[in-house]
């Protein structure tokens, strides 16, 4: 199976590229546009695309996909929980939500 966008995503995919200096810089705003596309997260399909539209390599779309947090790079499920993580939160008691969450919604991190 291959991804493609609906006639409206590639006129949005336009417009997006419209805005950019370069298809580098349209980088992210693409991704969020597929990924909204294909039931949130990004596929290798979507990478692949994404590379094939604004001409990079794979290997650097990846890396994007990789490098953001916003990107889900498995399907997520119908809900999603963050808990900051960063040293501010950990001091301030993220590790015991964390540990709640879990406790209370049956599951832990990076499972569904």
């Amino acid at each position: 199976m291959s991804f493609a966008l609906t006639a409206e995503q590639e006129r949005q995919l336009q417009e997006i590229l419209g805005r950019y200096p370069n298809r580098m810089a349209a980088c992210i705003p693409v991704l969020h546009l597929c990924q909204e596309a294909n039931d949130n997260w990004v596929s290798e399909e979507v990478i692949l695309f994404v590379a094939q539209r604004l001409d990079l390599s794979p290997a650097h779309v990846k890396g994007v996909v990789t490098f953001y947090t916003l990107f889900n790079q498995e399907k997520p499920g119908k809900h999603q929980v963050w808990v900051c993580r960063t040293l501010s939160c950990a001091l301030r008691g993220a590790d015991q939500i964390l540990a709640h969450c879990e406790k209370r919604l049956g599951c832990h991190v990076g499972e569904t």
